[in-house]
């Protein structure tokens, strides 16, 4: 019923949130890169940690797409994206009160399992919500906000890391 009719403000409003979810999603990815040299000098790690706990938010974004996508099918988006966003959540604050690399790296490794959880289920949803008519800029817009909100990250990180530290 919903592609074949005009887009109404809840569909408007779905699509919105999923943009939003993808902008943080996009920001978090590039907060621990510039983050990373105070890291090293607070905690003393070799490019190599730093490094793996970079990847760790990748291997864990990996493990949230190939395993929430098909839970999410069976078990509906709503449910799937929300267990996603505690996933992300819980990740992302283990993250900042971390006080050395394991911690972080689990921290990184939860977070990236709702990221990339988020990231496949946040765009099939914005497609079943949009009309025909809007589909194609619906996931557009869903995919462009990822680097929108990486973008928007590094500017932020600059404006606050010097004053506030990475935390």
């Amino acid at each position: 019923a919903l592609r074949n009719r005009p887009m109404r403000l809840k569909q408007y409003g779905v699509i919105f949130l999923c943009v939003l979810i993808n902008m943080i999603d996009g920001y978090d990815i590039l907060a621990l890169a510039q983050a990373g040299s105070a890291l090293r000098r607070e905690w003393g790690m070799g490019e190599a940690a730093l490094g793996t706990l970079l990847a760790m938010n990748l291997i864990g974004m990996a493990l949230g797409a190939l395993g929430v996508s098909p839970v999410a099918d069976q078990w509906g988006r709503r449910p799937a994206m929300l267990v996603c966003l505690l996933f992300m959540s819980a990740g992302m604050a283990v993250s900042a009160v971390s006080g050395g690399f394991l911690v972080m790296a689990v921290g990184r490794l939860i977070t990236g399992i709702g990221i990339g959880g988020m990231t496949s289920t946040a765009g099939t949803l914005a497609l079943e919500y949009a009309s025909m008519k809007r589909r194609e800029l619906a996931s557009a817009t869903v995919a462009a906000a990822y680097p929108v909100g990486t973008i928007l990250g590094a500017y932020v990180a600059v404006g606050v890391l010097d004053s506030y530290g990475w935390r």
